[in-house]
């Protein structure tokens, strides 16, 4: 079974100085490439690039365009309480 890289797919990396660190996938670029964020060190104004093969995908996605309208530490702060439950 394979899992769809999609905006608001929960993420974990693989490697990089950020192993194991959960992201959210925030927006899917080309190449292989995304732009993730978790609320804390990367928020949304400041998202980290990553390439998938780097990244595990799990099965569970976050609506974050509903949080579109708010400022981004309010996102931050939504987003890094959502994480803290998975």
């Amino acid at each position: 079974m394979t899992i769809e890289v999609i905006k608001g797919r929960v993420v974990r990396s693989k490697s990089g100085r950020d192993f194991n660190k959960i992201y959210v996938i925030e927006s899917v670029l080309e190449n292989n490439r995304v732009l993730v964020v978790n609320g804390r060190d990367r928020g949304f104004e400041n998202p980290k690039l990553k390439n998938i093969k780097h990244l595990y995908l799990y099965k569970d996605v976050i609506d974050i365009e509903s949080s579109e309208g708010l400022s981004p530490e309010n996102r931050n702060r939504i987003l890094r309480d959502l994480l803290s439950l998975i």
